[in-house]
């Protein structure tokens, strides 16, 4: 069922999921697959529209890159404006390809109110529409940015330096133990 075929009351709140969209990228140096993950992009936010979801929920890497290209932030905010228009939030977290070290792109665009940046504090949706709360659905969605790997601390590591999860190096295998290269076939 799509979401225009549950209105009315107990109506579910509905979400549409989507991550990596990796706006920008031109997988294989080709602008055509740039303007691949563009179309797959603006699939989603007419998906998302043509559905009536009650938000876009965006898992991390809108961007391919911390530093998008104008096209890239272009083909975002055209993106982010129809969702605006037809009342639909866009939430996200920061993923590992489009993360800055001070202000990220989805502040900028939580300053335009086209996005809100999901957090510890979270964000609320409630499936009714003319506030009769009613037989409302609920959902609190909250949100981590992705966090890169510490480095091992000196107290976290074992011998010679190296992770204390990390499997042992040859050197210190077992003496039985070989290694055999896999030969490709000609």
């Amino acid at each position: 069922m799509y979401a225009a075929e549950l209105r009315g009351s107990n109506r579910m709140v509905t979400l549409l999921h989507t991550a990596d969209t990796h706006l920008g990228y031109r997988q294989y140096h080709r602008p055509e697959r740039e303007a691949d993950f563009r179309e797959a992009f603006y699939e989603v936010i007419e998906a998302a529209i043509a559905r009536d979801v009650d938000a876009v929920v965006h898992a991390g890497d809108l961007f391919n890159s911390s530093r998008p290209g104008i096209d890239a932030l272009s083909d975002a905010l055209e993106g982010l404006k129809r969702l605006a228009a037809a009342d639909i939030p866009f939430l996200s977290i920061v993923g590992n390809h489009d993360g800055t070290r001070d202000r990220q792109w989805l502040d900028v665009f939580a300053s335009l109110g086209l996005a809100t940046r999901l957090g510890e504090s979270g964000f609320s949706i409630r499936s009714d529409e003319d506030g009769d709360e009613t037989g409302a659905s609920r959902v609190v969605l909250y949100g981590l940015d992705h966090v890169e790997p510490a480095s091992p601390s000196p107290t976290a590591t074992g011998t010679r330096g190296r992770s204390a999860d990390r499997a042992p190096s040859s050197s210190t295998r077992s003496s039985r133990a070989t290694i055999t290269p896999i030969r490709r076939r000609s």
